[in-house]
């Protein structure tokens, strides 16, 4: 019974992950991105490619902008798309290893383990 309830907590655990860890659409990271407009620009920044922010969670981007715009992060610049991906990815890592660490452990539980053949159905399962 406490392995079942383990078990079907991991799964809640998993769709949150899994949820918490989809991509921003285009939308929500052009929203995320026009919230940095007030600060100074880099001239190297003005015109970049998103490419790099292309597959991180909503979440992690919305993190990583509010601490540029906080000033907990950078130089008081605009960021550039490098460094406000890695600073999401940075943000994104912890649910990440929780995700595998869930993931591996609902694969163990899925899977018992399999009984040894013996030879004599080997060569039963072989004759067939």
């Amino acid at each position: 019974m406490r392995r079942a309830l383990a078990l079907r907590a991991h799964y809640r655990r998993a769709e949150q992950l899994c949820r918490l860890l989809a991509p921003a659409t285009p939308q929500t990271t052009a929203r995320i991105l026009g919230s940095l407009d007030g600060m100074r620009a880099r001239a190297a920044a003005s015109a970049q490619p998103w490419g790099r922010l292309a597959g991180l969670a909503s979440f992690a981007l919305a993190a990583a902008a509010a601490d540029y715009l906080l000033g907990r992060a950078g130089d008081g610049t605009r960021p550039t798309t490098a460094e406000l991906a890695e600073l999401a990815r940075w943000k994104e890592a912890p649910f990440h290893a929780e995700a595998v660490r869930i993931s591996r452990a609902l694969a163990e539980a899925a899977l018992p383990p399999r009984p040894p053949v013996s030879p004599e159905r080997r060569k039963a399962t072989a004759d067939q």
